[in-house]
């Protein structure tokens, strides 16, 4: 069972404040839990919701008590409860809000919004495009780096990919 909408929240589960970072070089610079608004626009959290590092993602305290951010695992099954990764991103994205009539199907009940991202130096991006979402899995080869999933407008894929913890993406919760 998994929320369908993206995580807005500001707070740990234990009510503890996770920082908004607007300035590029401070978010570039983090290495503790920390969030933002794409664009550092208010207006888009109510559509969106919040765009995370990875580091508000350890210890499982950032989603509501019974609930977790997914591991790398628990995303390859759901990719895989919906056909495989060729297939996925069409049933776990909205059935409107893509750009260039790039909808998906939302046979999943996901509702995949396209919230962009925001990359490590703090640039904003993607928004109307694609959908990043954290896995809770590191790399321990490349510890600077956690796994993720991507859906795009231009693509049925649910894409598998890591990338450096510093990244702002969307988070997903799973019932535990």
């Amino acid at each position: 069972c998994w929320m369908s909408e993206n995580l807005k929240t500001s707070r740990y589960r234990n009510g503890g404040l996770i920082p908004n970072v607007t300035d590029n070089t401070a978010w570039s610079n983090s290495t503790t839990g920390a969030w933002s608004y794409y664009n550092n626009d208010v207006s888009n959290n109510a559509i969106y919701g919040k765009l995370y590092n990875w580091y508000t993602t350890r210890g499982d305290t950032l989603c509501p008590t019974g609930w977790g951010v997914p591991t790398d695992a628990e995303w390859t099954t759901l990719t895989t409860s919906l056909g495989g990764v060729n297939l996925a991103g069409h049933a776990v994205k909205s059935s409107s809000g893509w750009a260039s009539a790039g909808n998906g199907s939302n046979s999943s009940g996901f509702n995949g919004l396209p919230a962009g991202f925001r990359r490590e130096t703090g640039v904003f991006e993607g928004i109307n495009n694609h959908a990043y979402w954290w896995s809770s899995t590191g790399l321990s080869l490349t510890p600077a780096n956690a796994y993720y999933r991507r859906a795009s407008f231009n693509a049925s894929n649910l894409f598998r990919d890591n990338s450096l913890k510093r990244l702002g993406l969307s988070v997903r919760c799973v019932l535990d």
